[in-house]
Formats: C-alpha cells, structure tokens, sequence
C-alpha cells in the first residue's frame, strides 16, 4: 500500500493541476447530488462540510475538540462565526459589507510607490 502523503510529495507541478481540476469537479459533483452537508476530513483534526449546490455560499470548517468556523458570504458582504466546540451560540461575530471587500479601483491593486 503507498504511503498517500509520500505519494503526493512526487507529484510533478503539471500533473497537480490536473489533480485540482479533479477534485474541483468531485466536489461540484458532490454538491449537485447530496441533499445533505457532506464533511470531508482534510487531516486529522480539520474537516469542512460540503454544502448542497442549492445552499447558500456558507462554508464550514471543523477542528475536532475546539469546534467549527463558519465563513458565510452573503448577498451584502461576508460573516464569519467562530463556535466552541458543544455549543450553539457563536463565540466570536465579525461582519464585513461587500463594499469593503470589493475592488473600487484598478489602483487598488498596484504596489504603493516607494
């Protein structure tokens, strides 16, 4: 049986791309079938849920024994909740509005002169 992080670690840089558009594909596979959120473990201890294509952008992400961040984009900006683990309430809230995240300009994105 190959050792699957070895495995990754000999992966050519071309060939990664093609891995990516892979599990791009699964997971849009995935949320056009699941009636239900879907967790898939990244590591030991980290999972995100996988959502139905019929939910909203809302992504979640899980440590086991610390609890899960929701990281929800909305129609006018970004949320993003903080839950202990074994709890319902949030932690920690912090919004962000669309505006604020957007690119207003091109200039936004240039290095500032020195």
């Amino acid at each position: 049986m190959t050792n699957q992080s070895t495995a990754a670690t000999t992966v050519a840089p071309a060939d990664l791309k093609a891995v990516v558009a892979r599990i791009e594909a699964d997971i849009a596979l995935l949320r056009m079938t699941c009636d239900e959120p879907i967790s898939i473990k990244l590591s030991d201890k980290i999972d995100i849920e996988i959502r139905p294509a019929q939910d909203d952008d809302r992504v979640l992400v899980g440590r086991s024994d610390w609890g899960f961040t929701v990281v929800n984009y909305t129609t006018e900006g970004l949320i993003l909740d903080v839950i202990a683990e074994g709890d319902t309430a949030s932690l920690h809230m912090v919004n962000f509005h669309g505006s604020d995240l957007e690119i207003s300009s091109p200039d936004d994105l240039s290095s500032p002169t020195e």
